[in-house]
């Protein structure tokens, strides 16, 4: 019977026949040798026939009988039957000889089905997968923190294909709340906008805190101006203009737009290109120098801002020339410059305000448009260069000068100012403060002198009513709630700050921004203000921070004088530590407001008081500067003071002059002015100057070694010094060195043996990390080497600290960022 007849019944592929009656002869082959095992057994004498043969010579025959012979045949079979049964008892093995089927019999086919699983050897990789999708959360060993889920088999799984492993990336903390220079933009519905690098923000309903509203994208960041037309906003960055139909959620790219920094996007009703994406407006971009119109909704832009440039006035097309402000009224674009005030409809026209002062700042409230001006320092033919302000009913023509008294309010009014329009109110901000008018500029009130008032050039700033007003400052948005008179910073919900320190004491997370200090214990998640004094009042502005034993130090120059505090058992206040001796000198805080004065008491010359002012004012910045770096070891205090480091013992009543001085200028080009970098444990303090020096001390600080020649490397500056046990780790800006005793030297490099340039070094008990730009490493001391951590950093870290498992930069409009490794 053929194969093909037999898969036929059965049912099966001929090919399933064949493999198993291959199988099968195989296995029968395999087991021929045990037929041979078994006849060993039942021996037969080699005698056995010739036996026989004669005991048959020996019969009788006898007459056969009418009965069947019936006993040689029972013979034969008990014979049979007996030899049979000895084989069978002579192995086990034979049981499993296959049994003889007939092949021909006919039987029914039967098809039986069972409930039962396929079982595969499969090889799998895991997948990390957290509970709630997410590879972010805190707690090294926490029941309710990450968890991973156990592997699954899946049908994904078993065809081949391994599910992506879930690996963990940065993620952008709550915070902390600071911004430095937003825009500010104000919509039809009044809606009010911040605008920060990277982030947009609105204003809550209850205006009590900003809300995020979307982010610029990656390696994006936002221009600080928008527009608005219809229901559509506008917005820039540095090469692409963006469109929102939902009021910022979603963002969506227009097309190119010119490069160069962004003055103001106007757009004005025009009549349009007729298609379905064409919308009936004209856009105007103003830049710093250039001014484009689009008329098809950004596609296009023609450069229109030749005209300004080739006006006849003798200096026009000079470097000088600058496009300071721009407004749209009706179908109309007004600019101001520092060549006069123009106008655009059909073509340029420039308008005759009185005065050869530059236009810097442009207003417009019931039908008036006003205009603020700019003095030119380098202008010394005019003997009382004090701005002006104008306003036009016509926009052209008429210009009624409605200047403050420059005898009333002389020092609010020097080099520029800044006009604001509210309701009534016309309002004038100054580098020296603010100006109040309620009769359109017959009378002025001064509101003060609030330093949040004070503007050295254009500030965003934008009144929601008479009374509430919001300004853009380097310290983020300040507000005022009184009509300009009083006003205090307003950033909570923004997290584009800048973070220049950063450190982890007892799983509280610190931060030090330009303005205050904060502490955060869920991670950056909520940040509560840290103030200095019992009352928590005084922010600790210009501060420097560093650890010692566990416990967290400031030092600061708010209150007129050096104080270095420590942070309270509570860790909610920063407590002064008594008996620190001041300083002979005063400080920056102090001698500010005495030198800005000076000019203006000593001299009736404006201009004579101006320059005076300017050459001060770099002066009072270089001899007072702040106070620089600090370190901390048992009872003793090492701080930078006006460039020279000191020493303060507790018991002591002087601060000690250790004698190391840093120059008032970087002896590395590209690099601006820097103070000491500093490290410091048990008795061995390093101290590195900004020129490159490194100095050592093995008995705090009496005596000093210049270690310099002997390290591992030449380079230019320090950007980090910092112990890890009873290894120095040094990071400089052509890479990083090592050292147990300061005498030898080991760079670290990669696999490769090329070395990295670290920004940052931190320090988590005894194990060394360093962070550049590529992401985190960490130092292995054997084979000084770098071990990569993390995935690449969004922004360049500013701040770095480590706490077990998870990292946190700080960085220059960002906040800080949060990237937690998978336990170990």
């Amino acid at each position: 019977m053929s194969c093909e007849k037999i898969s036929e019944f059965l049912g099966v592929s001929p090919n399933t026949i064949k493999s198993r009656l291959h199988r099968a002869r195989a296995r029968l082959k395999k087991q021929e040798h045990l037929l041979h095992d078994a006849s060993g057994i039942f021996q037969v004498p080699p005698t056995l026939t010739e036996n026989i043969m004669r005991e048959i010579a020996q019969i009788k025959p006898s007459t056969p009988s009418a009965a069947k012979p019936w006993v040689p045949w029972g013979f034969s079979f008990a014979a049979t039957f007996l030899i049979i049964l000895m084989i069978g008892q002579g192995t086990h093995p034979l049981s499993r000889f296959q049994q003889p089927y007939n092949l021909e019999a006919t039987s029914e086919m039967t098809v039986e089905l069972i409930d039962t699983s396929i079982v595969r050897e499969l090889k799998r990789k895991s997948a990390a997968l957290t509970r709630f999708g997410r590879t972010d959360t805190l707690g090294k060993n926490s029941e309710s923190g990450f968890q991973t889920e156990p592997p699954l088999a899946t049908t994904a799984q078993a065809d081949g294909n391994d599910l992506p492993t879930a690996k963990p990336q940065w993620i952008q903390t709550q915070g902390p709340g600071d911004v430095s220079e937003p825009g500010l933009f104000l919509t039809a519905d009044r809606t009010l906008y911040a605008i920060a690098k990277t982030n947009l923000y609105r204003l809550t309903e209850k205006a009590d805190a900003w809300t995020f509203v979307s982010s610029s994208g990656p390696n994006q960041a936002f221009d600080p101006v928008m527009a608005e037309h219809g229901d559509t906003l506008y917005l820039l960055t540095s090469d692409e203009l963006l469109i929102s139909t939902d009021g910022g959620e979603t963002l969506d790219t227009l097309g190119a737009r010119p490069k160069g920094r962004a003055v103001a996007l106007i757009i004005t009703d025009g009549i349009q290109k007729r298609d379905s994406k064409s919308k009936d407006m004209t856009m105007h971009l103003v830049l710093r120098t250039s001014v484009f119109r689009s008329e098809d909704a950004g596609k296009e832009w023609i450069p229109i801002g030749e005209a300004l440039r080739a006006d006849n006035t003798p200096d026009v097309g000079s470097p000088s020339f600058r496009i300071w402000d721009a407004i749209g009224v009706d179908n109309s674009l007004f600019v101001g410059t520092s060549r006069g005030l123009f106008r655009f409809t059909d073509a340029w026209e420039k308008l005759p305000v009185p005065t050869s002062q530059g236009i810097n700042s442009l207003a417009i409230a019931e039908n008036r448009l006003y205009v603020g001006t700019i003095t030119d320092s380098q202008d010394v033919s005019n003997q009382n260069p004090t701005p002006i302000i104008f306003y036009s009913t016509d926009f052209n023509d008429s210009w009624t000068d409605i200047t403050p008294s420059i005898h009333e309010f002389l020092t609010k009014m020097m080099t520029t100012l800044q006009v604001v329009t509210a309701e009534k109110m016309l309002m004038v901000i100054g580098p020296s403060g603010m100006l109040r008018s309620y009769n359109n500029g017959k009378t002025w009130t001064d509101t003060g002198n609030d330093s949040h008032a004070f503007a050295f050039g254009i500030s965003p700033i934008v009144a929601l009513d008479k009374n509430n007003f919001y300004k853009s400052d380097t310290s983020g948005v300040v507000r005022s709630m009184d009509g300009g008179i009083t006003w205090h910073s307003f950033t909570t919900g923004l997290v584009n700050s800048h973070v220049p320190s950063l450190v982890t004491v007892k799983n509280v997370l610190y931060a030090l921004t330009p303005t205050e200090m904060l502490k955060s214990v869920d991670g950056g998640e909520s940040w509560e203000p840290i103030g200095l004094g019992t009352d928590r009042g005084i922010p600790l502005e210009g501060a420097k921070i560093a650890t010692a034993d566990g416990v967290l130090y400031a030092s600061s120059s708010e209150s007129g004088s050096v104080t270095l505090s420590r942070l309270s058992d509570t860790g909610d206040v920063f407590l002064p530590i008594k008996d620190v001796p001041d300083f002979e000198t005063g400080t920056l805080h102090t001698e500010w407001p005495k030198k800005r004065r000076e000019p203006w008491t000593n001299s009736g010359n404006v201009m004579i008081a101006r320059t005076q002012w300017k050459t001060d004012q770099h002066y009072t910045t270089e001899k007072y500067s702040p106070h620089g770096a600090l370190a901390l070891t048992n009872d003793t205090v090492f701080m930078e003071h006006k460039r020279k480091l000191f020493r303060w013992r507790r018991g002591e009543t002087a601060w000690h002059n250790t004698g190391l001085e840093n120059s008032d200028r970087s002896s590395f080009p590209g690099k601006p002015a820097s103070g000491f970098v500093l490290a410091v444990s048990g008795n061995t303090v390093y101290a590195g100057k900004q020129d490159g020096d490194l100095f050592r001390s093995i008995d705090n600080g009496d005596t000093w070694q210049d270690i310099t020649a002997s390290l591992a490397f030449p380079f230019g500056y320090f950007k980090d010094i910092r112990f890890a046990g009873a290894t120095i780790y040094i990071s400089t800006d052509m890479g990083v060195m090592r050292s147990r005793g300061g005498e030898t030297w080991h760079v670290l490099t990669d696999v490769d043996g090329t070395r990295f340039v670290m920004d940052r070094i931190a320090v988590d008990d005894i194990t060394a990390y360093g962070v550049s730009n590529s992401g985190v490493y960490q130092a292995d001391h054997y084979t000084n080497t770098w071990k990569p951590i993390t995935p690449e950093l969004p922004y360049t870290a500013t701040a770095f600290t480590a706490a077990g498992d998870a990292f946190y930069i700080g960085t220059k409009q960002n906040g800080v960022l949060r990237f937690q490794r998978d336990n170990r």
